[in-house]
């Protein structure tokens, strides 16, 4: 699957200056100590170990935060709005080496966002923050968003499971049409409303000509009439950059998917479309297949927890066989779509011909001549695993997030 990276550390940035790792250590140390509060063993060892590469090698000349409050060191003491107010405090002298900072599931709040965004304007050369699962409202969100033009060199900005809210939302909609290098953008889950889908659309309709991941999933939709899916196709159609884009969770239905579809037939750049957990069903998969018929370039596409049916299958498999692309298709989900034994018997006829890894209502099915291995049968499933090895699953993994520093 096409993924946009997180660049790597720059050995140097825009700057003469040297970072002092050590120095920010021991302020840390210090100040924490001082003011009675926790030191995070993350930041610690990382500050140690940037110490440690800057002595073997004098070319070094970055700092990294990476403090996620799921690691099991500090999973009962995770950063709050008074840490976030001490490591703003030390590493605000030398934010100029700061490329990398992940606050992921903590208590960040309003506060500790505001303490976030009163840095940012020392870390011209920061390359991703990531702010995943804390509790930073929409004027958190407005604070940040506010101060992230002077980071120049920003490509990934993660503020999902955060309640922004519609005016958080619109605050990073309206980054979004400043000057930037965003490469990713996730605000899933975040409480967003059709506003923001609106405008995230039209600003990468007219404004933004960067962004490759947009993830959306899981907004605060309160209507029926799907017309972010109106927006969200004409952006499409003249998009040529925007390579990965998440739609999950939003209502849509059979006359959204149609309009979304019909703009994307002239769209030559989207690689991963994932639609899980709409509604779905055989017109939409109709649609779809029409899609997927006249060539698409799609490589990845999720239509999990849908309401397809046998015959909205039936749609997608016999249009994938006249899509040149499906060599390098390589997942396609369809389970919990309400498929049958009929469906399953289509989709074995079609793998015989495509071996490629298809999960198919929780059973993942792969040609044996690509990966070796013994056939197995189970009752219905007999006619889709002639030939194939069947291998119970959960499923697998959806993290396409490729960071590399």
């Amino acid at each position: 699957m096409a993924a946009a990276e997180v660049a790597p550390p720059l050995n140097g940035g825009s700057t003469s200056s040297r970072a002092d790792p050590l120095q920010v250590l021991n302020d840390y140390t210090t100040a924490g100590t001082s003011e009675g509060l926790s030191i995070n063993p993350l930041i610690v060892e990382q500050l140690s170990e940037a110490a440690k590469a800057q002595q073997e090698d004098a070319e070094v000349n970055h700092l990294v935060i990476s403090a996620p409050g799921n690691d099991r060191r500090v999973f009962s003491n995770r950063i709050g709005d008074t840490d976030i107010a001490l490591i703003s405090k030390v590493f605000s002298p030398q934010g100029f080496a700061l490329q990398y900072v992940d606050f992921s599931y903590n208590t960040i709040g309003d506060k500790g966002a505001a303490g976030i965004a009163n840095m940012l304007p020392e870390c011209p050369n920061l390359r991703a923050l990531i702010l995943r699962s804390n509790d930073i409202g929409p004027y958190g969100a407005h604070m940040i968003a506010s101060k992230l033009s002077v980071c120049t060199e920003l490509s990934k900005l993660d503020l999902s499971f955060n309640p922004i809210g519609r005016d958080g939302g619109m605050s990073v909609a309206a980054y979004l049409q400043t000057p930037n290098k965003l490469l990713h953008l996730d605000v899933d889950s975040a409480e967003v409303n059709i506003d923001v889908l609106i405008a995230l659309a039209a600003v990468l309709h007219v404004n933004n000509r960067t962004l490759c991941i947009l993830n959306v999933e899981n907004p605060r939709l309160f209507t029926l009439q799907q017309e972010h899916c109106t927006h969200f196709g004409r952006m499409l159609q003249v998009n040529t950059r925007l390579m990965e884009l998440y739609l999950g969770k939003q209502k849509i239905r059979d006359e959204g998917t149609q309009v979304l579809v019909s703009h994307l037939f002239d769209n030559r750049a989207l690689r991963v479309l994932d639609l899980r957990c709409n509604e779905i069903s055989v017109k939409g998969a109709f649609e779809i297949a029409r899609l997927l018929e006249s060539d698409a370039v799609l490589q990845w596409l999720n239509l999990e927890a849908n309401r397809m049916q046998d015959e909205g299958a039936f749609h997608i498999a016999d249009a994938l066989k006249y899509n040149r692309h499906l060599s390098t298709l390589e997942r396609f989900q369809a389970v919990h779509n309400d498929f049958g034994p009929t469906a399953a018997a289509k989709w074995g006829k079609l793998l015989q011909k495509a071996p490629k890894v298809v999960v198919w209502s929780g059973v993942e099915v792969v040609n044996v001549c690509e990966r070796g291995g013994e056939v197995g049968v189970e009752d219905g499933f007999s006619k889709m695993v002639e030939g194939f090895q069947l291998n119970f699953d959960s499923g697998f993994d959806r993290d396409v997030e490729k960071e590399t520093l």
